[in-house]
């Protein structure tokens, strides 16, 4: 009798871990175009950084302390209870 079809299963579609483009052949990657080209698309000056202002919720009490202070007020200290 023949194998069940699950068994005949191909390999993944990914190549790596976190892999987006799956099998897709390398002359179709939109970054093919952009060699060569100094900043590719992401601009000299606001360059493209990975975690330019920090990971999560990292700031809330340094440079992100006016957005906290106005979206979340009382999230910080232990005194008061936090405002609705």
């Amino acid at each position: 009798p023949a194998p069940p079809q699950e068994a005949l299963s191909a390999a993944p579609l990914t190549r790596g871990v976190g892999s987006k483009t799956g099998n897709m052949p390398t002359h179709l990657h939109k970054n093919r175009k952009k060699r060569g080209h100094v900043s590719a698309g992401h601009g000299r000056i606001g360059k493209h950084r990975k975690h330019p202002s920090g990971r999560g919720n990292a700031g809330g009490q340094h440079h992100h302390r006016i957005m906290m202070d106005k979206y979340h007020p009382g999230f910080f200290g232990k005194v008061r209870t936090p405002k609705t």
